[in-house]
């Protein structure tokens, strides 16, 4: 009985495979190019805690790139978290916002090319906080 137990805790260790995303892009905020933007990469997890993967700030012309991987059973769900104060267009050094960006699946094992990140149009995972609020 224990065996059993053992092999079924240690199977989807042994069949999980490793998957891996890179992920570039450019961040602006309207149309001014954004620089050193944190932007990390996460993996979803339904039963457990989200794994990080990696994290790069933008360089000076607003370009990011990432890599990251990570061993699942079943496809990888990768996500961009990008920290910046680009509010209504304009930045803000009063406000902190976080904006998720969904990975789509068919780029897992390929390059995800965002193209142009305009971080001030508000995302569906939009989260903003300015100390004026407070």
């Amino acid at each position: 009985m224990l065996s059993f137990i053992l092999l079924c805790c240690c199977l989807p260790i042994c069949i999980a495979s490793l998957q891996h995303i890179t992920i570039i892009g450019q961040t602006i905020c309207s149309r001014t190019i954004i620089s050193n933007i944190s932007i990390d990469l996460w993996e979803a997890d339904s039963f457990d805690p989200d794994d990080f993967l990696n994290a790069t700030f933008s360089n000076q012309n607003g370009y990011f790139q990432l890599y990251g991987e990570e061993s699942e059973l079943g496809n990888i769900e990768p996500y961009l978290r990008i920290l910046h104060n680009c509010v209504d267009g304009r930045v803000n050094e009063m406000c902190s916002v976080r904006d998720l960006y969904t990975i789509p699946p068919k780029y897992i094992g390929r390059i995800y090319d965002m193209g142009i990140v305009n971080l001030g149009i508000a995302r569906q995972q939009h989260f903003e906080i300015c100390s004026y609020m407070l």
